[in-house]
């Protein structure tokens, strides 16, 4: 068995055997990958709290001949243990794992992802902000070349978008459209897609917070095929619905 040394971010863990765990994790450098922690479920396991979701951590790994590596060693980058001390935000971080699970493939460059989500995390862990999980969604859009295109109307050219045409990918004109979205939403999606992600999470208008995540999630689903489980626990425990 050769080695190798990189940066991981757990998303998913499954207990196997007695004391062991597999870890599911997207890598820096070497895509999707899933190793073993042996024995990282005994209380006196050297991994402790290393391997838990959200963590990230550099790591030594044996490469196995099938589909599971072997953790030989994790050091702590980011532990984000906050975000298991919070509902909220414990929710909000499982969404974020799961849309990098359902995104992230075997054999991807997911260099950008890994970033992405990694500093999505580390925001989450110290500041929470009702526009979170909308801004992360269309920035993972945006990686994967889906992020809607509001420059203007997608049917006649009009710069005055006031909706999205969710198959599409492209925004309306009101002359195209019988239920417009609130112009502050079309201007907060193009803030998040030109860079401007912290002017929108600083916003506290709840209000215009759930109508910008009720447009942005829904085009997010439509646009990628899926639908998202720990989402549903988020409108079911938060006032963000």
């Amino acid at each position: 068995m050769s080695e190798y040394k990189d940066s991981l971010l757990v998303l998913r863990t499954y207990k196997l055997g007695e004391a062991d765990r597999i870890l599911s994790c997207i890598s820096k450098q070497h895509g999707k990958v899933r190793v073993v922690a042996k024995g990282a479920r005994k209380s006196k396991s050297k991994f402790g709290g290393r391997v838990e979701p959200f963590t990230e951590v550099f790591a030594s790994i044996w490469k196995g001949r099938g589909e599971l590596d072997t953790l030989r060693q994790a050091e702590v980058v980011s532990l984000n243990a906050e975000l298991h001390e919070e509902l909220d935000k414990l929710i909000k971080a499982s969404t974020v794992v799961e849309i990098v699970d359902k995104v992230s493939f075997d054999g991807q460059d997911l260099s950008a992802l890994y970033e992405l989500a990694t500093r999505a995390l580390r925001t989450l862990s110290v500041q929470d902000s009702p526009n979170f999980l909308s801004v992360f969604a269309l920035r993972v859009l945006s990686l994967e070349g889906l992020a809607p295109q509001l420059d203007g109307c997608g049917l006649c050219g009009s710069p005055n978008v006031v909706a999205l045409d969710y198959l599409h990918s492209y925004g309306l004109c009101r002359k195209h459209v019988t239920a417009p979205i609130p112009s502050e939403v079309v201007e907060m999606m193009r803030a998040v897609l030109v860079g401007r992600t912290g002017a929108v999470l600083a916003m506290k208008d709840t209000v215009l917070s759930r109508e910008f995540e009720t447009v942005v999630m829904r085009y997010f689903e439509q646009s990628l095929s899926m639908k998202l489980a720990s989402l549903s626990l988020h409108r079911g425990g938060s006032e963000i619905f």
